[in-house]
């Protein structure tokens, strides 16, 4: 993820894939990806649910 990110990102396929791969490779729960996406100020509130329910869909 760029340096340069908008505050509000809308979630892209792209964006899902990478999430995708963080649970897989690194078996994150979902509450430590939102977490460390919060962290890094790539994710706000309303793509929080959106990833939530792209995460549910993943299992």
């Amino acid at each position: 993820m760029g340096k340069g990110s908008q505050t509000t990102m809308k979630v892209s396929r792209e964006f899902l894939k990478f999430l995708d791969k963080q649970i897989i490779h690194k078996s994150e729960s979902y509450e430590d990806i939102i977490k460390r996406l919060l962290r890094a100020k790539v994710l706000d509130k309303a793509t929080q649910k959106e990833i939530k329910l792209a995460y549910e869909h993943s299992l």
